[in-house]
């Protein structure tokens, strides 16, 4: 391990030992882009070289890669990340994910300040952490509600919905014919997107169901599905089961990573996320931002930040007849699409940037360092 960080600035550690690049990491790159670093040095701490340590260097971030994992409850862990807090002496220790024990307990043998970020709908394997931190940063106000059900204190729980870069995300980027035909989708077809990873909760069954429907209703119909596989191999030959005998053949596109998420929002026509306790989706504040149209479902946070019938399409949870059906309404009504569109992007410049979203979070830095004095 090597990292020099020279700083008058409080140090701030980033930890995330997922080091795959999804909705958390890209936010947690967006967080430190825009920390004011006249009030906050950040530093990071991951398990694997990669994508997302790439991007944490260019947001010009200092990053430690232990080369392995440090995220089971072994001995070993705990020391390896208690040495790594003792080079670098932050301030305060941020965890941006599950991290296991070796996170929460190094910071405290350091007596360092924590922050567990929580980001998804699953809560169980947050509790211990969120016994030891400081502060607890939710993304949704129906997080925030299941996690008071762990008896913490409310006014130790901090609402930070995910953000986004309104200049990185806005519409016009791309021509959308060309990135049809990069990822192999007719330039005429009628395209909905669903990002999300390849996992249980994230519904793909649903969509898949669906798209058979939506299919008969709009020939053109065409579904491009963007997600990498986490470990569950049995939902993911199950789901491929499902495609064979869904009738939909050739009208559906996979594509695992991709560098520039704005290519895949510029190649659809509307956005679809219907997991299930979804935290918020990232993808559905990027996409609000580039003006497509979006379609959640009523559970979970999306709901929240979308408003039906004012700036995108809420439908029951669980519910493929429901979903098919909204999502033939949307693709056959552009210009109610579109007004939704606008109305969603107002939205996200007036709740959800990301310099408003590193500013709360460094507030919340502050009140846990002035406690200290």
């Amino acid at each position: 391990m090597h990292v020099e960080v020279e700083s008058q600035t409080p140090r701030v550690l980033f930890v995330s030992n997922p080091s795959g690049f999804s909705g958390a990491e890209e936010s947690l790159c967006q967080m430190v882009l825009h920390l004011d670093r006249r009030r906050y040095s950040p530093v990071a701490l991951i398990s694997l070289e990669g994508y997302f340590a790439r991007r944490l260097r260019e947001a010009g971030v200092e990053v430690v890669v232990r080369g392995d994992s440090f995220g089971e409850s072994t001995t070993d862990n705990v020391l390896y990340v208690a040495s790594v807090v003792k080079k670098l002496q932050p301030a305060i220790v941020h965890s941006n994910s599950v991290n296991g024990i070796a996170t929460s307990a190094a910071a405290a043998l350091q007596r360092i300040p924590l922050v567990q970020h929580v980001r998804n709908g699953v809560i169980a394997p947050y509790s211990d952490s969120m016994k030891w931190a400081a502060a607890v940063v939710v993304i949704s106000e129906f997080l925030r509600r299941e996690i008071l059900r762990f008896d913490l204190d409310p006014s130790q729980v901090h609402l930070i919905p995910d953000e986004v870069d309104l200049d990185y995300f806005r519409p016009g980027l791309f021509n959308k014919a060309d990135v049809r035909r990069e990822f192999g989708i007719p330039e005429e077809a009628t395209v909905a997107v669903m990002i999300a990873r390849l996992a249980t909760n994230k519904r793909h069954d649903l969509i898949l169901k669906a798209g058979p429907l939506i299919k008969g209703a709009i020939r053109s119909f065409h579904l491009l599905l963007k997600g990498e596989l986490y470990g569950d191999s049995e939902s993911y030959s199950s789901w491929h089961e499902q495609l064979r005998y869904s009738g939909l053949g050739q009208s559906v596109t996979w594509v695992p990573f991709v560098p520039d998420i704005r290519a895949v929002h510029t190649a659809a026509d509307v956005l679809i996320l219907c997991s299930d306790r979804e935290g918020l989706g990232r993808c559905v504040v990027e996409a609000m931002a580039m003006e497509l149209p979006v379609i959640v479902t009523n559970s979970g946070r999306a709901q929240e930040i979308v408003s039906g019938g004012y700036s995108g399409f809420v439908v029951e949870s669980g519910n493929a007849e429901a979903l098919a059906a909204t999502v033939i309404e949307a693709l056959g009504n552009p210009g109610l699409c579109r007004r939704y569109a606008g109305a969603a992007r107002q939205y996200v410049e007036r709740h959800l940037t990301a310099q408003a979203a590193a500013s709360k979070m460094a507030e919340i830095y502050d009140r846990i360092l002035s406690c200290q004095r």
